[in-house]
């Protein structure tokens, strides 16, 4: 983007941003968290002032989509709503960078156009109701005939279901004998064209992110071939692309969440007296700020290395351990964050028209969806054991120099001598190891965010703090009870009826 582009761009974010804090000044946050009419109305108000315009690039009539811009967005709306910031985020990953990567022209131009110009939304469908984690055996299925595909299947969880008018589905393609290929193949859906009407079944009661309505679908589709997303080589490789990618936009939208809660924390805790003392200057509760903040510097760090990292013509299909790094990180930072808000605002934080009241339920299913963040943290410390293996470590802080993903923080990271792995690890070991590889990789992004001039003084402590996470995790790693868990139970287990025999 040249220099007028960014100006343009620049000024569009600061308008936009206040606007959105105008269009929110007389409504309760409960209303656009916990009613669903109110935060419907509220998205249709909202996309009237065209902020996907920041994600779509200029020869579609958008502001450039620079990635640093786009986080920027999502930024910018998770510090009032994290629903809304979700909604640009699967609009972004889900469905305009693929498009913008893998669309055919003219389709690519036309739907990137009138996501631009009209505020029309789109969406992504990969999940199926028995399977989740396992997409890769999908069963909804692509069948070609003449000029056409006939899709047939069912999604569900697809954010904006019913509201988006394009859709980015996966599937797999039929083979001569009806038998549905191992490849993946994905086709984009405009539901407002003749046979590409999605029925809605279902739409489901989400506990949490009200603004996004969620439920389930029936495809019985008939989309144009122009429609079929082109890959670079195979079909897998540009779903891992996408997904990998979606990944690497969560810091965005934590970053504002956690902003806001830090924000609202701090000034809560310097208003609230105690006695004849602000609550503030309670070293407990300096300590819980310290995690916030702390969670603050490191998701800024992950902003930072995302915006260098996940351009739309890098592929990324390759880079899952910094993607699943990045995206559970980001997540699980998000959860304490608002764990710890809750806990500073007392019974104020349990109060629906408060920002922090909501924070624990609209957060928590970033842990979930995108990847459960039990399963990438269990692949990357599988990743890596299978390195440390092929490069004969015996311990993990000896084979920090042979990976260039720790090589550059052997002296930052303090990772003890003695984890290393005699015999194959257990899943549980391998998930605790994950969590201890993806704080040291971000050990790595935090030294370059501070190589870039962000202040010395939050980068040691935010260093100190993935440091003391290690430490935790180290020790769950060290103790794992492999025999604690006892599927008959209720025998012999029911303390009221063992009170009544020692009674007699």
């Amino acid at each position: 983007m040249n220099r007028m582009g960014n100006m343009l761009c620049e000024d569009f974010l600061k308008s936009f941003e206040s606007d959105l804090d105008t269009l929110l000044k007389d409504r309760k946050h409960e209303e656009i968290a916990s009613d669903r009419a109110k935060a419907q109305n509220l998205l249709t108000e909202i996309a009237q002032l065209k902020p996907l315009k920041v994600l779509i690039p200029e020869d579609c009539n958008g502001l450039g989509g620079e990635i640093a811009d786009c986080i920027r967005l999502l930024s910018v709306a998770s510090y009032r709503s994290l629903a809304l910031s979700l909604t640009f985020g699967i609009n972004w990953a889900l469905c305009i960078q693929p498009v913008q990567k893998f669309g055919q022209s003219p389709v690519r131009e036309n739907t990137l156009k009138d996501m631009a110009d009209n505020g029309e939304l789109g969406g992504l469908m990969i999940t199926e109701p028995g399977y989740g984690t396992d997409a890769l055996n999908m069963k909804t299925s692509a069948q070609r005939r003449g000029d056409v595909f006939s899709i047939k299947g069912t999604k569900h969880w697809g954010g904006l279901t019913g509201r988006a008018k394009y859709w980015v589905l996966t599937c797999r393609e039929m083979d001569e004998k009806n038998n549905l290929t191992k490849d993946v193949s994905m086709f984009l859906c405009d539901v407002s064209q003749p046979g590409q009407n999605i029925k809605v079944e279902e739409l489901y009661q989400n506990a949490g992110l009200h603004m996004i309505p969620y439920g389930i679908n029936q495809l019985d589709l008939k989309i144009p071939v122009s429609h079929r997303m082109l890959p670079e080589s195979t079909g897998i490789r540009m779903m891992l692309d996408l997904l990998h990618r979606s990944r690497m936009q969560f810091p965005g939208m934590a970053l504002g969440f956690v902003h806001r809660i830090l924000d609202d924390a701090i000034d809560y805790c310097e208003g609230r007296i105690i006695g004849k003392s602000s609550l503030i200057s309670m070293d407990q509760v300096q300590q819980r700020l310290n995690e916030i903040q702390s969670s603050y510097t490191i998701i800024s760090a992950l902003c930072h290395f995302c915006s260098r990292t996940s351009y739309v013509d890098s592929d990324l299909s390759t880079m899952s351990f910094e993607a699943n790094a990045t995206k559970a990180v980001s997540t699980d930072l998000m959860q304490a964050s608002a764990q710890a808000g809750v806990q500073l605002f007392g019974g104020k934080g349990y109060k629906l028209d408060e920002f922090i009241g909501r924070a624990i339920m609209d957060s928590r299913p970033f842990q979930i969806f995108e990847g459960s963040n039990d399963v990438l943290f269990t692949q990357n410390g599988t990743f890596i054991y299978k390195d440390m293996r092929r490069k004969k470590a015996e311990s993990f802080k000896d084979y920090l120099p042979e990976n260039k993903y720790f090589k550059h923080v052997v002296s930052q990271a303090c990772v003890p001598a003695d984890i290393l792995f005699t015999d194959r690890p257990s899943q549980v070991e391998l998930y605790h190891f994950g969590k201890i590889v993806s704080y040291v990789f971000i050990i790595g992004a935090l030294q370059e965010l501070g190589q870039s001039g962000f202040r010395s003084d939050l980068i040691a402590s935010a260093t100190a703090y993935l440091n003391k996470l290690i430490q935790y995790e180290t020790i769950s790693l060290k103790n794992i009870d492999s025999k604690g868990f006892v599927v008959d139970y209720q025998t012999n287990a029911t303390w009221h009826q063992i009170a009544s025999t020692l009674a007699v």
